[in-house]
């Protein structure tokens, strides 16, 4: 059986053309700038929270949490921070759980 190629014979009256939906853009869009801001630090630490989900799975956002404790009790604020901002990438409910535990124990 042979193959043959029927092309369009103008571009405008293509009948693929008016099969296109026109409202929807026909460019590509990256949302990474609109998921996290598309900074340099926040593509790093998306890439942190996903190493780190890939080590503990689905306990991934509770290990975070015990790690933000840690280096809460141990005085180093950045890796505190840093802990917290992974485990809320993991998990929305994070805050509720370890921010306000964090929070407590610096006033005191």
């Amino acid at each position: 059986m042979t193959i043959r190629f029927a092309g369009a014979r103008r571009q405008g009256k293509s009948p693929l053309r008016a099969l296109a939906c026109r409202s929807a853009a026909l460019t590509a869009a990256n949302d990474n700038g609109h998921v996290l801001g598309g900074t340099r630090t926040q593509d790093e630490l998306l890439a942190q929270a996903l190493r780190h989900f890939a080590r503990h799975g689905m306990s991934a956002a509770v290990r975070a949490g015990e790690h933000a404790l840690i280096a809460h009790l141990d005085g180093d604020t950045q890796a505190c921070t840093r802990w917290i901002e992974i485990g809320q990438l993991l998990d929305r409910r994070f805050g509720e759980r370890y921010a306000p535990a964090i929070a407590v124990s610096r006033e005191t």
